[in-house]
């Protein structure tokens, strides 16, 4: 796999907006590319948009959406999204993605909207949302998600009044939407480690059972 270091900037389009004190607002989109890798960015980077700078006198600037739909991305760096403080509304659907770095978003404190739908993520990060306050709408359809690898996100959904998770999990290869889980499902007697929880070795291993024992009698 060929690592990035850069987004090809040159392949964004950018969409600008002047608001009523001279600030930009870029919208940023990269769609039906080849790019399979989003490492970090730096800070204005790109010559295009430093070039906005200075034609604005210096004025705030800020990249308000992201949309990085139908590409090749298949790794994202712990750092990807950093420097984009302002950001409101993230679209990385429709790429390759299995999983995501921790943090990955706890700079993006004005998020409103995550797309993460038509990857291949099976699992989340504990924690992964934590930082974004003003989060209303989390994509995750069209996965593979299995639903007791996501206890840590169905316990921060759970006491959330203003998010919603969309999509749907896998829990015994029966498919359940994700608002409908029973996260009680994920817990066995005589299976739990120190905190209440499945390990993920157990797990593996309780199913593991299941299908010998659905073999057997079959």
């Amino acid at each position: 796999m060929t690592n990035v270091p850069e987004c090809g900037v040159s392949s964004f389009i950018f969409e600008v907006e002047v608001d009523d004190d001279g600030g930009l607002f870029i919208n940023q989109v990269l769609v039906g590319n080849t790019m399979n890798s989003l490492m970090s960015h730096k800070h204005e980077d790109s010559a295009r948009l430093k070039d906005m700078w200075h034609l604005n006198q210096g004025k705030k600037e800020s990249i308000l959406f992201k949309i990085l739909l139908d590409n090749k991305i298949s790794t994202v760096a712990a750092n990807a999204f950093d420097n984009f403080v302002s950001l409101e509304y993230l679209d990385l659907g429709a790429n390759t993605i299995s999983s995501l770095p921790g943090g990955l978003f706890s700079k993006n404190i004005n998020l409103t909207t995550i797309d993460l739908g038509t990857n291949t993520i099976s699992s989340l990060p504990g924690g992964l949302f934590s930082k974004n306050i003003n989060l209303r709408i989390i994509s995750l359809s069209q996965n593979q998600l299995l639903c007791c690898n996501m206890t840590d996100l169905f316990e921060w959904a759970a006491i959330q009044t203003k998010a919603t998770l969309y999509g749907d999990c896998t829990d015994f290869g029966i498919v359940t939407n994700i608002q409908e889980f029973n996260i009680s499902n994920c817990t066995i007697p005589g299976m739990l480690d120190n905190q209440g929880k499945i390990t993920i070795e157990e797990w593996s291993g309780f199913t593991d059972e299941l299908i010998k024992m659905h073999h057997y009698l079959h």
